[in-house]
C-alpha cells in the first residue's frame, strides 16, 4: 500500500532504499545539517542504502520530505519504532535542503506525521528525543504544544557529553465507539 500524507507545501511519501541518492549522502556528510541527529549511519551510499532498507518493516514508517512545487526531495521523517502495545511512537525529523530551513517546514511536516499517527495509525502518543543545544528544534516543538519531559538522558556524541530533551504529545481526541 502507498502512503501519501499531503499538507498545502509538502507531502510524504515512502522512502526506498532505490531514492538513496548522492544528494542524500551529501546531506549526512553536511554537519551543518546532520549535527543534531542522535543516530548516524555512515555516509557511504551502500550503508545507506541498508539503513533505509532495515526500517522498511511494520514498526517504522519512513517518509521522504517533497516539496509540492518543485516535486523536490528536501528531507526525511521517520516515524518508529512503533509500540503497538502502548500505542505510542518516537519519531525524527531532517531537513536536508538548506533551501528550505527556517520556513516551517519543521513544523509542517511534525503536524502530518503527528496527525497521521494520531487519527490513521489511532496511537495515543509521539515522542521526540533531541540534544539540548538544538535551539531550533526546541523553540519548534514548544510552539506546536508538545510537552517535555524531565530527563538525565546524555550522550556522548563529536567527542562531547550532550543532554538530551524529550519532547512529547499525547492523541487528546476522543473518538466514539
Amino acid at each position: 500500500m502507498q502512503i501519501i500524507i499531503k499538507s498545502k507545501r509538502i507531502y510524504l511519501k515512502k522512502f526506498k532504499s532505490s531514492d538513496v541518492t548522492r544528494q542524500y549522502k551529501n546531506w549526512m556528510e553536511d554537519s551543518a545539517v546532520s549535527q543534531f541527529l542522535i543516530y548516524r549511519k555512515s555516509s557511504n551510499i551502500s550503508d545507506l542504502k541498508k539503513y533505509v532498507e532495515n526500517l522498511d518493516n511494520i514498526n517504522n514508517f519512513f517518509f521522504k520530505i517533497i516539496d509540492t512545487k518543485s516535486n523536490k526531495h528536501i528531507g526525511n521523517v521517520k516515524l518508529g519504532p512503533l509500540n503497538y502495545k502502548t500505542k505510542s511512537a518516537n519519531f525524527g525529523i531532517l531537513i536536508g535542503d538548506k533551501n528550505f530551513h527556517n520556513i516551517g517546514i519543521g513544523s509542517e511536516t511534525t503536524k502530518l506525521v503527528t496527525d497521521f499517527l494520531f487519527n490513521f495509525l489511532n496511537f495515543k502518543k509521539i515522542e521526540f528525543v533531541c540534544f539540548s543545544k538544538n535551539i531550533p528544534a526546541i523553540k519548534m516543538y514548544e510552539k506546536l504544544k508538545f510537552m517535555k519531559k524531565k530527563t538525565t538522558l546524555k550522550v556522548k556524541f563529536k567527542n562531547e557529553i550532550h543532554n538530551q530533551i524529550v519532547f512529547y504529545k499525547y492523541n487528546n481526541v476522543k473518538k466514539n465507539n
